[in-house]
């Protein structure tokens, strides 16, 4: 069964950010979380990786 939520360092990992900017990105609107029962914000799965591919898109054009 894949896993549908990654933690705060998990999501940073995967975007190659820090745990600040991905909280950020969940305020602004970027990323959708939700808080288990114990407080733990665990991020979307499908966000993060659209995240992740926008961002190498806009990397792959700013050195183009």
């Amino acid at each position: 069964m894949e896993k549908k939520f990654l933690s705060v360092s998990e999501a940073a990992r995967l975007l190659g950010m820090s745990g600040d900017w991905v909280r950020l990105q969940e305020k602004t609107g970027k990323l959708r979380a939700i808080k288990s029962a114990g407080g733990i914000r665990l991020f979307v799965l499908e966000d993060v990786q659209k995240l992740a591919a926008e961002r190498q898109s806009a990397v792959g054009k700013a050195t183009a």
